[in-house]
């Protein structure tokens, strides 16, 4: 074991493992037990390198490392080469301290990080279906309960619906408690662009609001005939793409009624070049389009002219409306 608060250089260690792993050849002839047992430590290594990053990933958050280059320490751990799923699963491990036991199977690579992950939310899942916190003892004893589906041979997913499970009926042992169904506290709502430039979205939903966005869905979603009497083209996923697309747009036309003295429209970024007066267009949320793109959304959205420099300056941001704004009016008056 090699212990890096001694006086060697980590650094020096580090390079020779790094050395004699990329020097590591593999019999071609080798049998399949030999190939087993083989993948077997390099998995074991694997665990260990995921539980010695996670251990840093705590130590770059105690230190405000991530402060210091003014940003998060996930986006850190990203701009650093971690795929943004391990990056969050670094961040969520190493903030959780009082699980002891846990982190000592990770320790000596008996558990991989995505359980060790599994895990950590599945006790923060439990916790929040109770309405009073878990005690320490409570907290072990689920933590034993989760542990024991792992060394079970469950997977990470198997794991967060036994997780699940052990929370429903904690709910219904515990007095104010709610099951999971019917609870908007552990409502979920994330999004990401993906590589290509598109929005990928996951829920989860408590039953009331799950009625309602099925509803909406199934009433919006019927298969459309073509204009000869032929079925609609587009496949149940497509169909279901474009529902969704309208109940956006209709919640767009409920805020403008609400709320916004307009409906909201998307954001049209016009960039040209002072010296190549080349069109290039981005959404202000979504990034880069083309310019056919562009000019189709033209007719309906804000656009913001903004003339770049040879080195990418803005020199001119122009503005959204040709005339005096209402406010300016109201200014002028008053004035």
């Amino acid at each position: 074991m090699i212990d890096t608060t001694e006086a060697l250089d980590a650094e020096a260690i580090f390079a020779g493992i790094v050395s004699q792993l990329s020097d590591l050849q593999w019999n071609p002839d080798m049998t399949g037990p030999q190939a087993f047992g083989a993948m077997k430590q390099v998995l074991l290594l694997r665990n260990l390198i995921d539980h010695h990053a996670t251990t840093l990933t705590g130590e770059l958050d105690r230190l405000g490392v991530a402060d210091h280059k003014t940003t998060r320490l996930r986006e850190l751990l990203i701009s650093m080469g971690c795929a943004p799923a391990v990056a969050s699963r670094y961040v969520r491990v190493a903030a959780t301290t009082d699980v002891d036991l846990l982190l000592a199977h990770a320790a000596d690579g008996s558990i991989s990080s995505e359980h060790v992950d599994a895990i950590v939310r599945g006790l923060t899942h439990i916790d929040t279906r109770s309405p009073e916190p878990l005690d320490t003892v409570q907290r072990c004893e689920y933590l034993r309960k989760l542990l024991s589906h792992y060394f079970a041979g469950f997977t990470p997913a198997e794991i967060n619906l036994y997780a699940r499970q052990l929370g429903n009926e904690l709910a219904a042992e515990t007095p104010g408690g709610l099951p999971a169904a019917e609870d908007k506290r552990i409502n979920s709502y994330t999004d990401r662009i993906t590589d290509d430039g598109r929005l990928e979205i996951s829920a989860n939903l408590d039953i009331i609001a799950g009625e309602k966005t099925r509803t909406l869905m199934k009433t919006l979603s019927a298969p459309k005939p073509q204009p000869d009497g032929s079925p609609d083209p587009r496949t149940p996923e497509q169909i279901c793409a474009a529902a969704f697309e309208t109940i956006v747009e209709l919640a767009a036309q409920g805020l403008a009624d609400t709320t916004f003295s307009a409906k909201p429209t998307n954001g049209l970024l016009w960039t040209w070049s002072a010296d190549n007066p080349a069109i290039g267009g981005d959404l202000q949320n979504m990034g880069p389009i083309t310019e056919a793109t562009a000019k189709m959304l033209s007719c309906d959205t804000t656009i913001t002219k903004i003339i770049l420099n040879t080195d990418g300056v803005p020199l001119d941001v122009g503005r959204q409306e040709r005339l005096f704004t209402p406010g300016q009016r109201k200014a002028l008056l008053v004035r």
